[in-house]
């Protein structure tokens, strides 16, 4: 007995090491990652902190408009009447990555789901103007990092050219970026996933009617390993990373050290609406927008104490 206690103790061991040295390694590629990303960030001009507004969104999956598949479906009104009240509203917008499912479905499939709702209300800010509309591409809408591929995909569908960026920045302490940088199976090993969701999940979550995740809207608590290696990024590089991809919204100012450095967009895909993030002449906000087209203010902060702190 003695004997196999000390082997399973050993197995044991060798595992949480195993673990440990898993987390390092996601640690160091998500640093590389995400010093690229910013190296070659579109830098908005002229960012004024007291006078402009934006708001942000990410994780918004447009899919092929079908109701067992395509996980933004149930969001679409509310995503709609969102974006008619911030164009309205004088605020530019902001799409932080995961908007199209390019891991299921082709862009084609995409743009004739969406083609006169989603994509028409996002247009609206692109007729206000140069700099109204900005994209950053994720893991799932990856395809946006090829310009020829954004020339196909996205200009026939807005009616205009756009550019996709790895990442941007508001002035010199706010970075927005997706958050997939240095993931193993979202950004190291996608072409694999990619295969992996377009050739099985797809047709298990048609089979079995299940979701891409059942979360809700709401303010949680830091802590998964994706958002620890974010936050020692921001940390390391004094950064306000304003990031998505994990779908839980996360934003507590002076209340815990993490969200001084990072904040979580949550996704357009939640049971019951929306998350996104508003940065409103010197305040920033996380807010939900429900199903009866009520919007929620989840937390708030003076954004400019929040980035002297940094």
């Amino acid at each position: 007995m003695a004997i196999f206690s000390s082997s399973q103790n050993v197995v044991t061991a060798s595992l949480d090491l195993s673990n440990y040295f898993s987390k390092i390694d996601e640690l160091s590629h998500t640093f590389k990652a995400m010093d690229n990303a910013r190296k070659n960030a579109f830098r908005v001009p002229h960012f004024n902190l007291e006078k402009d507004r934006y708001v942000i969104f990410s994780d918004v999956h447009k899919g092929n408009g079908q109701k067992v598949t395509d996980d933004f479906r149930h969001n679409e009104e509310t995503y709609i009447d969102a974006l008619d009240y911030y164009v309205n509203q004088g605020y530019r917008l902001i799409l932080n990555g995961d908007i199209e499912e390019c891991w299921k479905f082709e862009h084609d499939t995409i743009a004739g789901a969406y083609a006169d709702t989603a994509f028409r209300a996002e247009q609206q800010f692109i007729e206000q103007g140069h700099g109204f509309y900005m994209r950053t591409y994720g893991n799932h809408d990856e395809d946006w990092a090829n310009p020829l591929k954004v020339k196909s995909g996205l200009h026939t569908v807005l009616k205009y050219p756009i550019e996709v960026h790895p990442a941007i920045s508001l002035g010199d302490k706010i970075l927005i970026a997706h958050g997939h940088q240095g993931d193993l199976a979202s950004d190291r090993i996608s072409t694999f996933s990619r295969y992996f969701i377009r050739r099985f999940w797809k047709p298990m979550q048609q089979l079995l009617r299940v979701k891409l995740d059942g979360k809700l809207a709401r303010n949680y608590s830091f802590g998964s390993h994706r958002e620890r290696c974010l936050y020692q990024w921001a940390v390391a590089n004094r950064q306000l990373l304003i990031a998505g991809h994990t779908h839980r919204a996360v934003f507590h100012p002076h209340e815990c050290v993490a969200s001084d450095h990072y904040i979580n967009l949550g996704s357009c895909v939640h049971d019951d609406g929306i998350t996104g993030v508003e940065i409103d002449r010197g305040e920033i906000r996380l807010v939900h927008w429900a199903s009866d087209k009520k919007r929620n203010v989840f937390k708030r902060a003076d954004l400019g104490n929040l980035l002297a702190r940094l």
